[in-house]
C-alpha cells in the first residue's frame, strides 16, 4: 500500500528565480553541504525552460533511521530525478521520480510553483511505496513524514 502526502510552502523567491537556482550546479552543492545528507549531483541538464536534475544519495546502514535498520541490513542508494518545466509565463511544474537500490521501495510526486504576492507558493503531492509485509506501512508513514518536514526547510 502506498502512502500519499502533500506539502505547501511559501518562498520570497519568484518561480523564475527558483527555476534559475535549480539550473545552477552551485545551488545543488550548497544545498547538499547545508544538509550533509550524503547526496551528490549526478547530472544537471538545462534546456530553455526545462531543467532536469539527477541526484544520488548513498545511505550507509549507520545513516538509516532505526526503523529502517530493522528491515534493511545494508545501506540504501536513492536516485532522484527531478524535471522542472515552465508551463505558463509564471508557473513552474516539477515531476520527481525516486528509485531505491538495496531495498524494495520507490516514490515520486508532482509540484507546482506559482506566484504568490512578491514570491511564490509551491504545492507538492507525493507518494511513497514500500512493499514490505508488516512494516511497509510504518516505513511509508515515516518517509512521508520526513518529506513533509524537510521540503519546507529545503525550500
Amino acid at each position: 500500500m502506498a502512502r500519499e502526502f502533500e506539502v505547501e510552502v511559501s518562498s520570497s523567491a519568484t518561480p523564475e528565480q527558483i527555476l534559475a537556482a535549480f539550473g545552477r550546479t552551485e545551488y545543488w552543492h550548497d544545498r547538499f553541504a547545508e544538509f550533509d545528507n550524503h547526496t551528490v549531483l549526478d547530472d544537471l541538464t538545462v534546456d530553455g525552460g526545462r531543467t532536469e536534475v539527477v541526484t544520488v544519495q548513498d545511505l550507509g546502514h549507520d545513516a538509516l533511521p532505526s526503523l529502517l535498520t530493522k528491515v534493511y541490513r545494508r545501506g540504501l542508494t536513492i536516485r532522484t530525478t527531478e524535471t522542472w518545466v515552465t508551463v505558463e509565463k509564471d508557473v513552474v511544474r516539477g515531476e520527481l521520480v525516486v528509485e531505491v537500490t538495496g531495498a524494495p521501495g520507490s516514490g515520486g510526486g508532482t509540484a507546482e510553483i506559482a506566484p504568490d504576492g512578491d514570491g511564490s507558493r509551491m504545492t507538492f503531492s507525493g507518494v511513497v511505496a514500500v512493499p514490505v509485509p508488516l512494516l511497509g506501512g510504518k516505513i511509508e508513514s515515516h518517509v512521508a513524514q520526513e518529506f513533509t518536514l524537510h521540503i519546507p526547510v529545503i525550500q
